[in-house]
C-alpha cells in the first residue's frame, strides 16, 4: 500500500509539471491568462479537498467515501479531456509523463479570438441554456449574531458538459464553513445535486428557454436521527448565505426532485431572464430529528444584465423563495417570516477570451436580505463566481 501510494504521488507530481510544460505549446497566445487559471484552480483544490475529505470523514466515519468521489471525478475529467482533444491531432514530441500522456492530444495552433458572449450570466439563477462549464461559486454571508459579527462561507462547485447542443447533464456540490459569533465553528458538506438542462430547439433568438430537472441526494452533513449540532448549524446557515435559492442542497434528510424553467431575452448586449423552480423535499432519514415528511418549496428570480464593454457586464438580480406547504418551523413561527424570503444582488462580471470557445467569466456581486429575519440581522453576502466555459 505504501509503495502504491508513493508511486501515485510521484505520477501526480510529474503530471503537475507537465501541465505547465503544455501551456506554451497549447495556448501560445494566452500564456499568462492560462497560467493564472491553472494556479487559481490549484489553489481552489488545495482549499476544497481537505475540507471535502474532512467533512465526509466526520459525516461517515471513513475517508473512503472522499477518495471514491475524488477517483470518480478524476475519471470523468480524464474521459472529458480525451474526448475533447482526440479529434484535434497529436503532439507526441512534447515530453509528457507516461501517467498522463494518453489524456492529452492537441497541436499548437493559432486560434481566432471568439466574439464577446452576448449572454449576461446570472448570480443565483441557472444558465438559460446547456453549456460546457466548470464553475466555482462562493458566497460569504456576513450577519449580526447577538450584537456580534458572524459569517458563513458556502462554496459550490459545478461541472456540466453538453452531450448534444441542446442537452447537458450537471453535477453540483457545496462545502460550508460556519463561524457564529458565539459558539464553535463547524464545517459541512451539502447534498450532491445531479441534474440536466434541456433547451427546446424550436425556440429562436432573441428568446432563449432552458428546462431543468434534477435530484438532490440526502448524503450531506447534518442529517440522521442524531445529527452533529455543528454540521446541522452549518447546513442551515449555508441555505441563508445562498439567498435560500439552493435549499435542496442543504436539506440533509431529504431526497428532493426538482423541476424548473428559465426564459431569457438576449439581444444587443442586454439580458433579461426570469426563472421559476419547484422543489418537493421528501424525508428519507432522520425521522426523529425532523418532523416533516414532505415539504414543497418554490424559488423565483429575475435577472437583468448589460454589457458595458465587450469584456465587462453589469447586472442586478431579485430573488424570492416561499414554502407552499406549511412545515413545522413555519407553523411555530408567529411572525410568519420563516415562510418566505426576498433578496437582491448587484454585481460586475469580466469576460476573458482564452481562444476558441474558451472563456473565463469571473464575477463579484453584493447581495442583501430584504425582509425579516435577514433584514433584522443585517444579513449581507459577497459572491465570488468563477466560471470557466469551454
Amino acid at each position: 500500500m505504501v509503495v502504491a501510494l508513493a508511486v501515485s504521488m510521484l505520477c501526480l507530481g510529474l503530471g503537475n509539471g507537465a501541465v505547465f510544460q503544455i501551456v506554451p505549446q497549447r495556448f501560445g497566445r494566452s500564456i499568462g491568462a492560462v497560467t493564472g487559471l491553472i494556479g487559481a484552480l490549484g489553489g481552489i483544490g488545495g482549499f476544497v479537498l481537505p475540507m471535502l475529505l474532512g467533512g465526509l470523514r466526520g459525516a461517515t466515519g471513513s475517508f473512503g467515501y472522499g477518495f471514491a468521489i475524488l477517483a470518480l471525478l478524476a475519471g470523468v475529467a480524464a474521459v472529458a479531456i480525451r474526448v475533447l482533444t482526440s479529434a484535434r491531432g497529436r503532439w507526441a514530441e512534447i515530453v509528457v509523463p507516461v501517467c498522463v500522456v494518453a489524456l492529452f492530444a492537441a497541436p499548437a495552433r493559432a486560434e481566432p479570438i471568439a466574439p464577446p458572449p452576448p449572454y449576461a450570466l446570472g448570480w443565483s439563477l441557472r444558465p438559460v441554456q446547456p453549456v460546457n462549464v466548470v464553475r466555482s461559486d462562493t458566497s460569504i454571508g456576513l450577519f449580526d449574531d447577538g450584537g456580534m459579527a458572524g459569517s458563513t462561507v458556502a462554496s459550490t462547485f459545478l461541472a456540466s458538459y453538453k452531450l448534444t447542443p441542446t442537452l447537458a447533464p450537471l453535477f453540483r456540490i457545496a462545502v460550508v464553513r460556519h463561524d457564529p459569533a458565539m459558539g464553535a465553528s463547524a464545517s459541512a458538506i451539502s447534498n450532491p445535486l445531479l441534474g440536466v438542462i434541456w433547451s427546446p430547439p424550436a425556440v429562436a433568438p432573441p428568446l432563449k428557454v432552458g428546462v431543468f430537472g434534477g435530484l438532490a441526494l440526502p448524503f450531506g452533513s447534518g442529517g440522521g436521527n442524531t445529527p452533529d449540532a455543528g454540521a446541522l448549524g452549518s447546513i442551515r446557515a449555508a441555505a441563508v448565505a445562498r439567498s435560500s435559492m439552493d435549499n435542496a442542497m442543504f436539506a440533509a434528510n431529504d431526497l428532493t426532485p426538482i423541476a424548473g424553467v428559465d426564459v431569457a431575452y438576449v439581444a444587443r448586449g442586454l439580458t433579461i431572464q426570469a426563472e421559476v423552480t419547484l422543489f418537493e423535499l421528501i424525508r428519507v432519514r432522520g425521522a426523529s430529528a425532523q418532523p416533516d415528511a414532505f415539504k414543497t418549496n418554490v424559488t423565483t428570480g429575475l435577472h437583468a444584465g448589460y454589457f458595458l464593454l465587450p469584456q465587462l457586464s453589469a447586472s442586478g438580480e431579485l430573488r424570492y423563495q416561499r414554502y407552499l406547504s406549511t412545515p413545522s418551523f413555519v407553523e411555530l413561527d408567529p411572525t410568519g417570516a420563516s415562510r418566505d424570503a426576498w433578496s437582491a444582488a448587484i454585481g460586475l462580471r469580466a469576460h476573458v477570451a482564452l481562444g476558441g470557445t474558451r472563456w473565463l467569466r469571473p464575477g463579484l456581486s453584493y447581495a442583501r436580505g430584504l425582509d425579516e429575519p435577514a433584514a433584522h440581522r443585517r444579513y449581507q453576502s459577497i459572491q465570488i463566481d468563477v466560471p470557466f466555459v469551454f
